[in-house]
């Protein structure tokens, strides 16, 4: 007792020493730097914003056009030109009281102008003031064959007889085309008067022309070896040749081309049997396509199908050959599924068919008069309903803000939609016009806005004039700045960065032990960069490359700048856009190029999202970590900043060991686990998290593992990998994670955005991490198995028990050219025949889908049949016939409930039945498909709605031959004998276990001894008796069979079994009768035998024992000699 108190008076001394020394380790910081919002008023208070009312009005009310699709500015002149639909070009001074305009170019008699065809594209040559050359994209017929007028929509068309021609004219000195100066570049004939593009521009940097065409209508799309159609095509029309071109090495299917060469660097040159004009492809009607001189960006307005309208950017950065991904996916739906031609991109920006149904592309505005407002915003619009927006690129995906709507112009509507907006132009000065069709006298308008004058501030030009620094020769930081680190940092291409923050004196941070802090406006976030040049000399100084600032605003948006160091480290100058710059760096193999890519201030809020909370490295499991501060003390930031006053609430110093800390990847200390999972969230999260891209997985540390979609996810793109996913427990070669980590490739690699350098530590560590995680229990029984298929925005979930099957399910549709939805399904060979009731399917959407689908594989575009129903109760089957290819339904009935579905396949025969009992089937109708004989059935489930998730539930799944059911084995235990028990022989054992089913009942319980059965029972309690076993070790198995054949085996039990051991035995021999004892064991029966002869035994007596002892007493022992042996009973 006294050694106890004694230690514990220890203990309790030890700790009051500890915590007095805690409480007098001098802090990091002594006081709290004064500093206003903003850094003290020097940088903006918030990000360029559009303000005012808009609204659009006419431009040159004096001149009406017919039918108004596009303008442009004479290059040398102060004249616009204005070409209609219906094949006329029309110039005229750009002054608004303008009233006479001067007819360029007639081409009327041979121009079919109706719907998507006419004259749809204009663009002067580089060289126009001397060349005077004109490129013209439009439809060609037959001169004198046109049909219709501007007010009367033609009846029929004919198929070939519209040609998609491509030309140039030439234009005297007064600015009018010279008779027979066309030259036909393009002649191809079109199946339809549709989609056929329009968008035309010279590019100011490699003097090619670009051109876009539609799918014809028809398609197809996702081909390059048969007609210039669905792309953006690229020619040099000067025949530079050389390095820069060469001829054109194949002709169009129906059509001609002449008069030009191929850019010799076109994405698709040198590829056996394609059309080398393809620059980009995926794109269904592309009506405007414009470039941004200064940037290089090429804005791309597609004109969508059933669903979804969308703005393609191609930027300077991007491989060449971009896919749109049209007519494969529409709208932000995912990416493509492996193999595909060209790069894989998504567009920026979609919106619904309840906004808008036909999306015109404009131009970056570049103007003087609301450079304010609009300087450097994409504006759009949309046609039939006439809004003009303008993109908000701070946002991810991109948004739009509404600026005004553009009146519908007068006169008939003489198709689908014919008197609204068609296109925009921009004059010399960059200043931005709208174009209004109608066939009465269209206008062209402009933008006006009315209102108090915009805020004009923007950043500093100079680095030295924010006054983040006193001294930018040795980058001492201002004494407002807080220098700060983190434990796990985002990797930055092996750059070398330096953290600060300025946090206004009169506001707080929000503290959070988990997820996100807040932080008050004015807050100011200051990163610095450099980078190591010479690898086999670090005494050389690094290179500075940049130093980047992050504001917070009065409404919580983050918005951000950075500036680029001059070479001799003098100052550095604020970048209005993106660049890359090649870094030499020497090596041990001598001098290399290392991209260095500065962002944009679009890219800076790409990462820098609201949905991340716009600050990323400043949050507890970051910032807890000892810091050196500028005085030389050695303090845990967290107590540093508490005590000088910085969090709201304040926290409790000894709660900081509790919090949470991420690790480094070269932290060998730390858990894999633990330094793979920081790196996700200090690389990933920012993107990967709900409210983040449309991804499958939550990278956040806080989220739980089980819970995060990373272990056994489907990812968006599989990259090419049989059964890839996210995390393959044990198998990085099949985990989209780690490859994506260890790629280079703009289409794969992640994080996507300035990352030019593997880093190799990390992707080490993942793959370490990944091969040691092992798999998660399942929860639906094998061989099924479950997962989304498809770009689902939130992850999908299954569970079966109780005989029910629940699944919760994300995903955009199962329907068009590819699906988005959960799957629960297992491999299955040949014809089935299976049936499912649903019995229940929450009302989400009403277009939300549950039922049996049989699908060729997991790829989101696989041919499949499916027999569904929807929450109202309408039965339908619907089907896929080829990969990627269009989806066919046919309706059955629509009833109350309950609902049962069914399928069967006969060969490519695929039959979908509704059922309101289960018995009684009414077919719905049969597809056929050439589907693989080796495929997939299962259960499927769509929320049509790719925000949301919903809840279908399953029961009375009939598998019919062939198709194992939903099923859980039972479960079984030995429960006797235990685990080392002794039994003797001979003698009879007693061997029970436990049996219990989920969802059914144990019919039987089996018993082996090894290979041997040794008894069975088919009721509770399972036990059987173990009669005279083999002396020796034997291992005791119980196998359960449930009432579907289900069967699941104990864990073995290893027993010794051996002769009955007597102990000590004590003979007494009067005359007569002959008496033993013997110690016995309580409970025990003990058979007493005799014989004579060691052969023939017979029973003498039974004993029980009393008092711990056996005793036997032979009366009669008659023999001259006599044999006695014991057993148990």
């Amino acid at each position: 007792m006294r050694n106890r108190l004694h230690r514990a008076a220890i203990a309790v001394l030890l700790a009051l020493l500890a915590a007095r020394v805690s409480a007098a380790a001098p802090h990091g910081l002594g006081q709290r730097p004064p500093v206003g919002p903003f850094l003290d008023g020097t940088l903006p208070s918030s990000a360029p914003a559009i303000s005012g009312d808009w609204s659009a009005v006419p431009a040159f009310p004096n001149l009406p056009f017919t039918n108004a699709l596009g303008l442009a500015a004479v290059p040398g002149s102060t004249r616009l030109v204005v070409w209609e639909r219906e094949g006329r070009v029309w110039m005229f001074e750009n002054d608004p009281a303008v009233s006479t305009k001067t007819l360029v170019l007639d081409i009327a008699d041979r121009c079919q102008g109706w719907d998507d065809s006419g004259l749809l594209g204009w663009a002067f040559h580089p060289d126009f003031v001397h060349n005077r050359q004109v490129f013209v994209c439009y439809t060609w017929v037959e001169p004198g064959t046109v049909v219709g007028n501007p007010q009367l929509r033609p009846p029929t068309f004919k198929s070939l007889a519209y040609h998609d021609r491509l030309s140039r004219f030439v234009l005297d000195e007064n600015g009018v085309a010279v008779p027979g100066s066309e030259t036909v570049f393009v002649d191809q004939a079109a199946s339809s008067v549709w989609h056929n593009g329009g968008g035309l521009f010279f590019h100011p940097g490699d003097g090619f022309l670009y051109w876009t065409d539609g799918d014809d209508a028809v398609g197809p799309t996702q081909v390059i070896d048969q007609d210039l159609l669905s792309g953006v095509f690229r020619i040099d029309v000067d025949r530079r040749g050389g390095d820069i071109s060469h001829p054109i090495p194949r002709q169009p299917r129906h059509g001609t081309t002449a008069n030009y060469y191929i850019p010799n660097d076109n994405p698709f040159v040198g590829r056996a049997g394609v059309l080398e004009e393809f620059f980009a492809l995926g794109l269904r009607s592309p009506h405007r396509m414009t470039i941004d001189p200064p940037t290089g960006r090429i804005f791309v307005g597609d004109v969508g199908n059933a669903s979804r309208e969308e703005i393609d950017v191609i930027e300077p950065t991007d491989p060449f050959g971009l896919n749109f991904q049209w007519s494969v996916i529409e709208g932000l739906h995912g990416d493509l599924p492996s193999p595909h031609l060209g790069a894989n991109k998504r567009p920026v920006l979609d919106y619904g068919h309840d906004e808008g149904q036909a999306v015109i592309g404009g131009y970056v505005y570049r103007g003087k008069e609301f450079a304010a407002d609009l300087g450097g915003r994409y504006i759009f619009g949309d046609n039939v309903r006439g809004t003009i927006w303008a993109m908000d690129e701070t946002t991810v995906p991109y948004g739009k803000i509404l600026l005004c709507t553009l009146p519908k112009g007068p006169g008939v509507n003489s198709g689908s939609d014919y008197t609204g907006l068609s296109s925009f132009g921009v004059d010399a000065q960059g200043e931005l016009y709208l174009c209004q069709m109608g066939n009465l006298g269209g206008r062209i308008h402009k933008l006006a806005r009315t209102g108090p004058p915009p805020p004009s501030r923007d950043f500093p030009p100079l680095l030295s004039q924010t006054g983040a620094f006193v001294d930018l020769a040795s980058l001492a930081p201002s004494p407002a700045l807080i220098p700060y680190a983190v434990n796990a940092a985002l990797w930055s291409d092996a750059a070398v960065k330096s953290r600060w923050m300025a946090i206004p004196t009169n506001g707080t941070i929000g503290f959070a032990p988990k997820g996100e802090w807040t932080f008050p406006p004015g807050t100011i976030l200051v990163k610095h960069f450099e980078l190591a040049v010479d690898e086999t000399d670090p005494g050389v100084p690094r290179r500075r490359l940049e130093t980047r600032f992050l504001v917070r605003d009065a409404a919580g948006v983050h918005f951000g700048a950075t500036y680029k160091w001059r070479p001799d480290n003098s100052d550095a100058d604020l970048l209005a856009n993106g660049l890359d710059e090649p870094i030499a760096i020497r090596g041990a193999d001598g001098v290399r190029n290392q991209t260095w890519h500065y962002p944009s201030r679009t890219e800076c809020i790409v990462c820098h999202s609201v949905a991340a909370g716009g600050v990323l490295g400043l949050k507890t499991r970051q910032s807890n970590l000892d810091f050196r501060f500028p005085g030389g003390i050695t303090d845990n930031q967290l107590r540093a900043w508490n005590h000088v006053g910085l969090f709201s609430p304040a926290i409790v110093d000894s709660d900081i060991a509790g919090f949470d800390r991420l690790a480094s990847v070269a932290d060998a200390a730390a858990g894999l686990e633990l330094r793979a999972r920081s790196y996700l969230d200090a690389n990933c999260a920012h993107c990967h998290r709900p409210g983040g891209v449309r991804a499958l997985w939550d990278a956040r540390f806080d989220t739980p593992l089980a819970e995060a979609g990373i272990i056994g996810g489907f990812p968006a793109s599989n990259l090419g990998i049989s059964g890839a996913r996210i995390v393959v427990p044990g198998h990085p070669e099949k985990s989209v994670l780690s490859r994506r980590a260890g790629s280079l490739d703009s289409q794969s690699k992640m994080p996507p955005l300035a990352k030019n350098v593997v880093d190799a530590a990390a992707v080490a560590v993942l793959e370490a991490w990944i091969a040691s995680v092992p798999p998660p229990p399942p929860t639906v029984p094998a061989p099924w198995s479950h997962g989304d298929i498809g770009a689902v925005g939130i992850a999908g979930a299954a569970t079966y028990g109780g005989g029910r099957l629940t699944v919760t399910a994300g995903g955009d549709d199962i329907w068009g050219a590819i699906d988005a939805f959960h799957f629960v399904g297992q491999p299955h060979a040949g014809d089935f025949d299976v049936s499912v009731q649903v019995a229940r399917l929450d009302p989400s959407d009403p277009w939300a889908k549950a039922g049996i689908m049989a699908r060729e594989s997991d790829s989101a575009g696989a041919p499949n049949a499916f027999a569904l129903v929807t929450p109202a109760g309408i039965a339908a089957l619907q089907w896929r016939a080829v990969a990627t290819g269009g989806t066919s339904q046919k309706t059955g009935s629509a009833d109350s409930g309950p609902h049962w579905v069914r399928l069967r396949r006969g060969g490519n025969e695929f039959t979908g039945y509704s059922s309101a009992d289960g018995i009684l089937w009414t077919p719905i109708g049969t597809a056929t498909i050439p589907m693989a004989a080796n495929a997939w059935v299962g259960l499927a489930t769509t929320a049509h709605d790719n925000g949301t998730t919903t809840t279908a539930v399953y029961d009375q799944f009939d598998a019919g031959a062939g198709v194992a059911p939903l099923n859980w084995p039972p479960v079984v235990a030995m429960a006797s004998p235990l685990p080392g028990a002794h039994s003797v022989t001979p003698g009879v054992a007693t061997v029970v276990a436990t049996a219990t089913d989920d969802d059914g009942t144990v019919a039987k319980v089996e018993f082996f001894d090894g290979q041997a059965k040794i008894g069975e029972a088919t009721s509770a309690p399972f036990r059987i008796s173990w009669a005279s076993p083999v002396p020796g070790t034997h291992v005791l198995a119980a196998r359960a069979t449930d009432d579907r054949g289900a069967t699941a085996t104990s864990p073995a039990v290893v027993v010794e079994v051996g002769g009955l051991q007597l102990g000590s035995v004590g003979f007494q021999i009067p005359d007569g009768p002959l008496r033993f004892q013997f110690p016995g064991q309580p409970g025990s029966d003990y058979v007493v035998e005799a014989s004579g002869d060691l052969k023939e035994w017979r029973p003498v007596s039974t004993n029980g024992v009393v008092d711990g002892s056996v005793v036997f007493v032979d009366l009669q022992p008659g023999d001259s000699r006599r044999f006695y042996r014991v057993r148990l009973r």
